[in-house]
Order: structure tokens, then C-alpha cells, then sequence
């Protein structure tokens, strides 16, 4: 017995309504003949630029990640594979030329290095929407736009449900610092620096309102002792908000050790997207580099410091947060290493530095 048009979509609207695996519902339909005509549930259109600046970001820390797509947003968390380094990306609606997510909340698991492939021989300005539709979700439909040609692609994903998303570990670092030169210069600053050592000592006084960055060298003084070259950023460069400290009634001074090649990898990063960071630290704890960008096509600003607690009536556009996972020292003036051998738990080299927990305990 062949269904009317009516009674069709009363069935469908049923079995949409089950709460039962999406391959047991098309089971269904295929007993019942039903052919359900397949819907868009996600289309995010901006240029070739900024898909890739999206994707160069991502691929330095994982070949998949997942994005994890929302009414208004989308976001991704990502570790490297020694566990050193963490990035929380979230875009804005309003960061896309177009953006549409017909589902509560939609899980795609990316794998970054094919679509970059994807993109690879398009121009800057071309236009890119990926569009994802019910009747199959581990098909990525890609249309590229230039001066009226259309191209057509597709992508295989990955299984989002075999996908495990990173836990961004909850820290209380006493003092933030809005550093107001560009974070191209203070790329430049810290490569003046790093040719004699692998790891850099980032600290800060809150008394002082000062923030250095210091790398030891292979001298040493009338004292036995290593001399460090530094790079100093007065007073008039940095903005101190301490979240913890009232730094009036209680300074705050701080100090920890990172790996030279995961910071500048984390300020390039940061510098693809904004010309401003936010800075907290803590003493031998994780660094948070962040920024937020706001605004429109037309103007965007940028804001140091992660999106929470910041108001304004522009709308928000995207925020990057990265974590750093930072170099232990001990007494003896050496640097602890992770299993004792500056690799991880994988055993992936992290260059001696400590891990970020990234588990959900």
C-alpha cells in the first residue's frame, strides 16, 4: 500500500521524533518505501583566507579535530600530541559570511590536513561554504565560488562519536598582564633572545607592573652562576588586572619556564588572527595566551584576554585561548623532565616540559 503525500510525512515526522540511531530510522524507511527528501543541517561559508588561517592554526596541533557546531557558534579544542600545548578556538556567527546550524548542536569530526588540500590550489578570495546534510553525516559537501564558477567537492569525516574532545583544565593563575606592544614584536623580542637555550623564563611583578622574558646563556659569572640575557618590558607597556591579588595590599610575583619552540608556535598562532594578547601566569604553572575579536567585516578590534567578563554591544566574532604547559626546574638549578626523559607518557618528545591534564578527573 503506497502512502499518500500526507500520511508520508506524518510517518516521518514520527519516526523523527524516535529517539533511535539515525541508521535504524533510514532502516525504517527503506521497509516502509518511504524516500525522505534530505535536509541541510549545516552550511558555514567564509573566504579561502580565513579557512586557511582556521585550518594552519589546527593542523600544528592534530591532523582531526572536532568542531563542535552551535545556534550561534562554533568551537574547537585541540592538544598536541605530547601534551604540551592546548588551543580553544570559538568563531562567531557573524566571523562567516554565512552561517546556519539547523540541529541543537551538531559534532564534526575534521580532518584538517585533507580539507587544507581541499583548498590548496583556490585562491584567497575565493568563497567556501561546507554544507552537511541528514541523509549522510560523514560526507563534508564543499562549494567554492569564484566570479560565477561553482565548484563541487566532498570530504570524507571522521566518526565524531569515536573522537575524544580535550578537558581544558580550570586554573587560578594570579596575575594577568595585557602586554601593549603587537605580538608580532614580542615574537621578534623573544627570537633576540633564545639562540643560546631551548627554554625561556617568562616573569612578572605585579608591584612593579613589569613583565620579562629571560634565557640562559652558556657564561657564566664571577660566582660560578649562569648569566641570563633578558628582555625587559617596562612598566609603560603593561597592564596588570589580577583576578586573585588585590596587588595594592598583596604584590604579585611570578615566574615560569617554557619551551621556545611551543611559545613561538603559540604566538604565531595568536599573531594570524590579532595584534594584542592577554598574558597569565602563575609560578611553574600553565601560561593562558589569549584575545578576542570584535566588531564587523568592515572593523574588527581586538581585546587581550579571553571572551568571559568582556562587554561590549559590538558583536563578538572569535576568541583563542592557548595553553602552556611550562619546564620544571629543581634545586639543583636543572630542568625536570616528564618521565624523566623530556618525553611523555606516548612518547612524543615535549622537550622537557610537563603536561597539561587534559583528562576530565
Amino acid at each position: 500500500m503506497t502512502l499518500n503525500k500526507k500520511a508520508q510525512n506524518e510517518v516521518i515526522e514520527k519516526i523523527e521524533a524516535m529517539e533511535i540511531p539515525d541508521a535504524q530510522k533510514k532502516e525504517i524507511y527503506k521497509n516502509l518505501g518511504i524516500k525522505k527528501k534530505r535536509r541541510e543541517i549545516l552550511c558555514a561559508e567564509t573566504t579561502v583566507r580565513i579557512w586557511k588561517r582556521i585550518m594552519n592554526s589546527l593542523t600544528v596541533m592534530t591532523d582531526g579535530v572536532l568542531f563542535d557546531f552551535a545556534k550561534d557558534n562554533v568551537e574547537m579544542l585541540a592538544v598536541d600530541p605530547a601534551h604540551v600545548m592546548l588551543l580553544h578556538l570559538k568563531l562567531y556567527a557573524p566571523y562567516f559570511e554565512k552561517y546556519a546550524v539547523y540541529e541543537k548542536q551538531l559534532q564534526v569530526g575534521l580532518p584538517c590536513d585533507k580539507f587544507m588540500e581541499k583548498l590548496s590550489h583556490l585562491k584567497l578570495t575565493d568563497n567556501v561554504c561546507i554544507k552537511l546534510f541528514d541523509d549522510d553525516l560523514s560526507v563534508l559537501h564543499i562549494h567554492i565560488e569564484r566570479e560565477g564558477i561553482v565548484i563541487y567537492r566532498v570530504l570524507k569525516l571522521f566518526d565524531a562519536a569515536t573522537m575524544l574532545t580535550p578537558n581544558k583544565p580550570r586554573l587560578s593563575l594570579p596575575h594577568n598582564i595585557d602586554v601593549m606592544i603587537s605580538v608580532k614584536e614580542l615574537l621578534a623580542l623573544l627570537k633576540n633572545i633564545n639562540s643560546e637555550s631551548d627554554h625561556t623564563k617568562w616573569m612578572s611583578d605585579s608591584n612593579k607592573l613589569d613583565f620579562n622574558i629571560a634565557c640562559i646563556t652558556e657564561n657564566t659569572g664571577p660566582d660560578g652562576k649562569p648569566i641570563w640575557e633578558t628582555v625587559k618590558i617596562p612598566s609603560t607597556y603593561v597592564e596588570s588586572d589580577d583576578a586573585i591579588h588585590d596587588v595594592r595590599k598583596r604584590p604579585v610575583k611570578v615566574a615560569s619556564m617554557f619551551s621556545n619552540d611551543y611559545m613561538e608556535s603559540a604566538l604565531q598562532m595568536i599573531n594570524t588572527f590579532s595584534n594584542r594578547i592577554g598574558i597569565q601566569l602563575g609560578n611553574d604553572n600553565p601560561v593562558e595566551l589569549s584575545f578576542c575579536k570584535y566588531g564587523d567585516s568592515k572593523k574588527m578590534d581586538d581585546f587581550p584576554f579571553w571572551e568571559e567578563g568582556f562587554d561590549t554591544d559590538k558583536p563578538k566574532l572569535m576568541a583563542m585561548e592557548i595553553m602552556l604547559a611550562p619546564r620544571i626546574e629543581t634545586d639543583d638549578n636543572k630542568l625536570k623532565k616528564t618521565n624523566g626523559d623530556g618525553k611523555d607518557a606516548k612518547g612524543g618528545s615535549n622537550g622537557g616540559a610537563d603536561e597539561i591534564n587534559t583528562s576530565s578527573d
